[in-house]
């Protein structure tokens, strides 16, 4: 999990250490961003998890078997989204799609909805 260099610092400002995960999307992200995405989106859509300070139910332990900051932050950079702000980098295609195929494969289902287009 945050043993990973990956997911040792936040997604989103790369610069802090994780504590939060967001299950929605499998990323870690620091404290301030965590801040962040709770004032800014619905708790459904960036449903937050304190890693060590929260119990974690047989779904989120599988999230964290899958989750990681690498596969997510590379999609962004490939859009050129992944310095734009949370609105903007959250509300692309591209995050859309990755989230939707990040549940898929948690919930061992098949995902076939095509990468949307650069």
């Amino acid at each position: 999990m945050t043993d990973n260099k990956f997911n040792k610092y936040c997604v989103d400002c790369m610069k802090d250490r994780t504590t939060y995960l967001i299950t929605n999307y499998g990323i870690f992200v620091c404290e301030n961003c965590a801040f962040q995405h709770y004032r800014n989106f619905p708790q459904q859509k960036h449903y937050l998890k304190h890693l060590y300070n929260e119990v974690f139910d047989p779904y989120q332990i599988k999230v964290l078997e899958f989750a990681g900051n690498k596969n997510f932050f590379e999609l962004l950079k490939e859009y050129k989204v992944e310095k734009e702000s949370f609105a903007v980098k959250y509300s692309h295609p591209v995050a859309k799609w990755y989230k939707k195929k990040f549940k898929a494969k948690c919930c061992n289902v098949g995902f076939f909805d095509k990468k949307p287009p650069l």
